[in-house]
């Protein structure tokens, strides 16, 4: 499998029910209300796979020279993929109040770039229990929404034992209109 049109894609390994192999990466702050780059992880899951986490207040983006990408947490924000200066990128672009919307920037980038495609991980949670949202953009611009809880179970002498994240959804997406 060391051909990379061999290797299975990313949305094929995530099974409903199995622990969680996605990396995880708490808000980072520092947005400037535009574009940024920070904290991706390059190279997840088979060395084929980038991680790009949430920055808050900013336009946090990475090439994607031709990898699947994913990205957590969601709760509004978009994702999106799109061509600028001749670069592939994608990115999560901060939205709301909370955490600095950046939604004008976003209309700015997307005026000068080719091929825009964008989504909103959250928009298919429907009433799934999870703790994290991940969206995903693979190589050949597919969406999937994925999310994961850790198991929780009753403990033999009170409370409750909680497991490693698991997933517990994970479903093709819709481009915004």
């Amino acid at each position: 499998m060391g051909d990379p049109k061999e290797e299975p894609m990313l949305e094929d390994l995530v099974r409903v029910g199995t622990p969680s192999f996605f990396p995880y990466v708490a808000t980072i702050s520092g947005g400037n209300g535009g574009p940024c780059s920070q904290g991706v992880i390059d190279g997840v899951v088979n060395n084929r796979h980038k991680f790009l986490p949430f920055v808050a207040g900013g336009i946090n983006w990475v090439a994607s020279q031709g990898q699947d990408v994913i990205s957590a947490h969601f709760s509004g924000c978009i994702m999106a993929a799109y061509t600028e200066g001749g670069v592939a990128k994608v990115c999560h672009v901060s939205t709301g109040a909370t955490f600095g919307d950046c939604l004008g920037a976003w209309d700015i980038i997307k005026a000068r770039s080719t091929n825009v495609f964008q989504f909103r991980p959250s928009d298919f949670i429907d009433n799934t229990v999870h703790s994290k949202c991940y969206g995903l953009i693979t190589a050949d611009l597919q969406v999937y929404t994925i999310l994961t809880n850790p198991k929780t179970m009753a403990h033999p002498k009170g409370g409750s034992l909680r497991s490693d994240e698991q997933f517990v959804k994970i479903v093709k997406a819709h481009l915004l209109r």
